[in-house]
């Protein structure tokens, strides 16, 4: 994935810009690249084991006129385990097990015409689900799943100072989100299916702004 973006930002409110002075340019080169990959292990009739990895590569450059880059550079693995037990002819359990990594391979900033680089502070963090499936008919089946689920931050969420508007936060840590989910499934013929269900979300350590003193970040802010 590749995204170039350019912002051209000028004073004034000249909608055509012919009597204006150009304020700043800045230039993004971002791209991202990946793979993910998925084994099953049948181990019987009633059982079956799944690994799943995934990497994620991201790097991001902002180019300034007339000043040297800023790059960062990060990598995001996950890996997974599930295993599903049919233990009756009506009844599944199914138990799985994630391990998501984000580690900081380079993070730069830009201060005065000085370039800096942030603490590489890296993230980990373990994301355990259990779920049960029974099946009232061939149509019919209701659930319930425990989940917990980790948001890792990302290199905006930790280091973009938004234009002078944000103080980073490098040492921001993951955001966990545990799910109690009740539900119910029921096919309609061959190709519809009709799903519902109620849910309770408790988060923690809630990724969000705060407000600060920009005195206390005359660089960024």
């Amino acid at each position: 994935d590749k995204f170039e973006n350019e912002l051209q930002a000028y004073e004034g409110h000249n909608k055509g810009y012919e009597n204006t002075n150009e304020w700043f340019n800045s230039v993004y080169d971002d791209y991202s690249f990946g793979g993910s990959a998925e084994l099953d292990y049948r181990i019987n009739d009633a059982q079956t084991l799944k690994f799943a990895y995934f990497q994620k590569h991201d790097h991001h450059k902002s180019i300034d006129d007339g000043e040297a880059d800023v790059k960062m550079e990060s990598i995001t693995r996950s890996l997974g385990l599930e295993h599903s037990w049919k233990i009756t002819d009506k009844l599944k359990w199914v138990v799985g097990l994630s391990y998501d990594m984000n580690d900081i391979e380079k993070a730069e900033y830009r201060d005065g015409n000085t370039i800096g680089n942030w603490p590489n502070t890296d993230s980990d963090i373990f994301s355990p689900q259990t779920a049960l499936y029974y099946d009232i008919s061939d149509d019919t089946t209701i659930y319930g799943v425990i989940a917990k689920r980790s948001n890792l931050p990302s290199l905006s969420s930790r280091y973009s100072n938004d234009f002078g508007e944000d103080a980073p936060n490098p040492d921001l840590d993951a955001e966990i989100a545990t799910t109690y989910e009740l539900g119910v499934e029921h096919k309609i013929g061959y190709d519809h299916l009709i799903k519902t269900s109620v849910f309770k979300v408790i988060t923690d350590d809630y990724i969000a702004t705060v407000d600060v003193n920009p005195a206390d970040y005359p660089s960024f802010c």
